[in-house]
């Protein structure tokens, strides 16, 4: 099944045409690992630049299993650690895709001299940088049971949409991830159920 009906369901549920101005940021994150964060991001921007025509910028700020530089195939020497870490400047890791609109930063080389130091007012100024260069910022991180990066996050972006593998994930740990995130004041946009029979970008936070 194409991922172009689901991404535009989702699209539509997070951006409005009233609120799309302070939904620029957005962080996607999972309870546990092995929720698709990664896969749902990068179909999401992809849209959004094709379809959607929107100026889109994806980061890959899951620190602890970094893969937008394997899927796109791109080097990964200067990224979101090495900005975070004074390593290169913000456009010297902002690469452009195939995709007109399309640009990403990918994690950043991983050693023992580029410890990711993720301090909150250093991310927001990046984030608010970003924000004037492109319609949305999509950040792709990792799973909230891993680190508490995605918490150190998500109180820096406009809000925070969870991705909950369907038939999965438990709803203890996914009503715990919930309040984490409630508890750093972090706003919740939706959660996206991930790989049923069929894909539902349906939003549940209320019934959680």
């Amino acid at each position: 099944m194409s991922a172009l009906g689901p991404c535009q369901e989702i699209i539509n549920s997070i951006w409005t045409d009233e609120n799309k101005e302070d939904r620029k940021a957005i962080l996607f994150t999972g309870s546990v690992k092995g929720e698709g964060v990664s896969g749902i991001t990068y179909n999401l921007a992809l849209v959004m630049a094709e379809v959607r025509a929107a100026k889109v910028c994806l980061i890959d700020a899951n620190f602890k299993n970094p893969s937008l530089h394997k899927r796109l195939k791109k080097e990964n020497q200067a990224g979101f650690r090495d900005v975070l870490t004074g390593g290169c400047s913000l456009s010297d890791a902002i690469q452009e895709t195939e995709v007109s609109n399309f640009d990403i930063i990918t994690n950043g080389e991983v050693d023992s001299a580029k410890t990711a130091n993720v301090e909150p007012n250093s991310v927001r100024a990046i984030i608010d940088k970003l924000k004037t260069r492109y319609d949305f910022v999509i950040l792709d991180s990792s799973s909230i049971s891993q680190d508490t990066t995605p918490l150190v996050l998500a109180g820096q972006v406009d809000g925070v949409v969870l991705v909950i593998r369907a038939g999965k994930t438990r709803y203890e740990v996914v009503q715990k991830s919930k309040e984490q995130l409630e508890f750093v004041r972090a706003q919740i946009f939706g959660v996206v159920l991930n790989r049923r029979k069929y894909f539902i970008p349906k939003f549940i936070y209320r019934n959680l």
